[in-house]
Formats: structure tokens, sequence, C-alpha cells
């Protein structure tokens, strides 16, 4: 029976993230671990009370990650940052190559055609700042493995924004061609 209703699951949302993660520190749990407890007894596999792909949580998952990544900004020293530079963008493309290269590899292996290997690659190389709160709070949010982690993440987002760019414009192109060929 998952509810339908907006309003609802953004106050079951809220209830969870209000009530879950102080329970789990008074058991000395990361609250994380709180937090994705309760996604998956609301979710299909328990409750079936939220869906996550309804676009109330489609954007409400939205909105959390782009305030993760505000908080993580918020913290990072910026006289650090510009003293790793170089290292924060080789560990981001790093990090971003060799996940989308094995995805696409797998994925051609399977018979996909190359542009949708290439999609299925960069979603592979997605990864985002999850660790960032536990980080923070342990008091390493400015710590130079930290600050050249975070400054990493940027690199793949863009990265993966220009894969999905090219692809669609190729797909766009192509499909363009083929109309053009038919008439």
């Amino acid at each position: 029976m998952t509810l339908d209703n907006p309003l609802a699951s953004f106050t079951i949302l809220l209830l969870v993230s209000l009530l879950v993660p102080p329970i789990f520190e008074r058991l000395r749990l990361p609250r994380l671990i709180g937090l994705i407890l309760a996604g998956v007894a609301l979710g299909a596999e328990g409750l079936d009370w939220l869906d996550s792909d309804s676009d109330t949580m489609q954007l409400l998952s939205d909105i959390g990650k782009v305030y993760l990544m505000f908080v993580a900004g918020l913290e990072i020293d910026l006289a650090e940052f510009r003293r790793q530079r170089g290292r924060s963008i080789g560990f981001g493309v790093l990090t971003f190559i060799v996940p989308l290269s094995g995805g696409a590899i797998v994925a051609t292996g399977f018979g996909m055609n190359w542009v949708t290997a290439l999609l299925i690659g960069s979603l592979m190389a997605s990864h985002t700042l999850l660790a960032y709160p536990i980080v923070s709070r342990l008091g390493l949010g400015r710590s130079e493995p930290v600050t050249v982690t975070v400054g990493a993440t940027i690199s793949p987002t863009l990265q993966r924004c220009w894969c999905w760019r090219f692809a669609s414009r190729f797909k766009a192109a192509i499909s363009r061609s083929a109309t053009w060929w038919a008439n």
C-alpha cells in the first residue's frame, strides 16, 4: 500500500529523519545505518509505504544530495584545496575513468552498443559523499585526504554530465540522420 500523497511521504521522511538518527546514536551505531534500515522498512521490500520512483521521493532525494554537497563545500578549507588541486583533479579523473572503462567493457561484452555502454559505464563511475557526515562529526572534515576527496567529487560529476550530454546529442544526431535517410 504505497502512499500516493506527497504530503504524507514528506511527513514520513521528516519524522524518520528526526527520530531515527538520535535512537541509533544512543545505541552507539552510525545514524546513517538507522536511516538505511528505515528506508528498507518503509520501502517496497518492507511496509511499502514509500515508492522510491515517485516524483516526490526523487525530488527529496535530489535535494538531499545537493544539501550534502553544500555542507561539504561549507567545511572545505579552500587554501588546502588550492594546494591539493592537482591531487583532487587526478583522483577525480581516476575515480571516473576506471569504473567508466570497466562498465563500458562489461556492457559491450553483453552486446550493447557503445553509446549504451558509455552511459552504463558513467553510471558505475558515480559516487557521492555518503560518509561525509560521519567524517565531519569526527572532526576530520578539514583534513587533507578529505579535502582531496571532496574536491575529487566535482570532477566525476562534471565528466558524467559531459558523457550524458554527448550520448543524448549523438542519439539526436542519429535520429535526424535516420529521418533524413528515410525521406
